[in-house]
């Protein structure tokens, strides 16, 4: 198979999860191949900066990006692809939607005139955060570990969307008479023009909702509940039995991972190793039970993961070992032991 083709298929949104998962697994080895990413990103956004798959010329966008790959000198780094493997992978996944962006048609939505409406889904895996402008010109931001789905256009009465799972930022466009709707599996968020956060990541108990500007309603798919928000609060919802808490908080807190900025404000040293797993890709397996309660509160903004895992083990009297060799069903990540140190 030529490399011309693959990189065809991945411009047109017509790659295949075997394409996915190859450069996947490159990219998560480690963080020098994520930096040469951000830095090749560049000469794709110059050479195309606009990403419409509904109206990309392949044959242009493929001259385009040979011409100027040419031009480039190979990272000596590589060594799970060819030279020119590697770029036209790292070239290529980050603008679409940063590694994974995965693209497919469905006829199963329909719009008010009974006409089929393309869905596109975009999937980002854990250790990468991405971004979306959507057919409105609304912006949205994806944390790692999110699948969010969009029509190509939006119905002529709502503009819809769905968060299958993860944390999505929305930044909707004003537009009092054409609802914006975030639909997730256990809750929906309806606004006009506003900026909130929803985490609704599967394994975690609770689902959050936090609004930063305007005023949106939450409607339980169970009870068909509805609950007014103000800025400045935040939503509580738990899975189990559909309950809720509304309190007002700092909301900053919980979309400063779209500036690259990971806070914890009294959480207990699970929930940060959680949120590490989502940021990092890596896994941790805690050895003793008790290290899980314990508190933590920190704010994190440029450090590497190495730097974090230092500054827990001298605050937490714990040890963070690399313990990769010893779990290769694990692939793709490294997988650290977390126990107590013993005095």
């Amino acid at each position: 198979m030529k490399n011309e083709d693959i990189i065809t298929r991945i411009l047109s949104g017509n790659a295949d999860p075997a394409d996915v998962k190859a450069f996947t697994a490159w990219l998560n080895e480690c963080e020098e191949n994520k930096t040469e990413f951000r830095r090749l990103k560049n000469i794709w956004d110059a050479t195309h900066p606009a990403f419409n798959p509904a109206q990309i010329d392949t044959r242009k966008a493929e001259s385009r990006f040979f011409e100027k790959i040419g031009k480039e000198q190979c990272s000596s780094r590589i060594a799970a692809f060819t030279n020119f493997m590697y770029r036209a992978a790292a070239i290529l996944f980050i603008p679409l939607l940063i590694a994974t962006l995965y693209l497919y048609n469905q006829n199963a939505h329909r719009s008010s005139a009974g006409r089929p409406t393309a869905m596109q889904t975009i999937s980002v895996p854990y250790g990468i955060t991405s971004s979306v402008e959507l057919p409105d010109g609304s912006t949205v931001w994806l944390n790692s570990g999110t699948s969010f789905k969009y029509p190509v256009q939006f119905d002529s009465n709502v503009r819809q969307v769905e968060l299958i799972q993860g944390e999505a930022f929305f930044e909707v466009n004003a537009d009092p008479q054409h609802p914006f709707i975030v639909n997730t599996n256990h809750i929906s968020v309806t606004a006009t023009g506003t900026r909130f956060n929803v985490n609704a990541y599967p394994n975690e108990s609770s689902l959050y909702v936090s609004l930063d500007k305007g005023r949106v309603n939450i409607t339980d798919h169970i009870t068909q509940k509805l609950i007014a928000m103000s800025p400045g609060e935040i939503l509580n919802y738990n899975k189990a039995d559909n309950s809720y808490s509304l309190r007002p908080g700092n909301v900053y807190n919980n979309y400063a991972w779209i500036d690259g900025i990971t806070i914890f404000r009294d959480v207990t040293l699970k929930e940060v190793f959680n949120k590490l797993e989502q940021k990092y890709n890596v896994k941790f397996m805690i050895q003793d039970p008790e290290i899980n309660s314990y508190p933590y509160h920190a704010t994190f903004e440029n450090e590497s993961l190495s730097e974090i895992l230092d500054l827990l083990e001298e605050g937490n009297a714990i040890s963070c070992k690399d313990i990769s060799k010893q779990h290769n069903e694990v692939k793709g990540k490294k997988v650290y032991q977390v126990s107590k140190i013993r005095k």
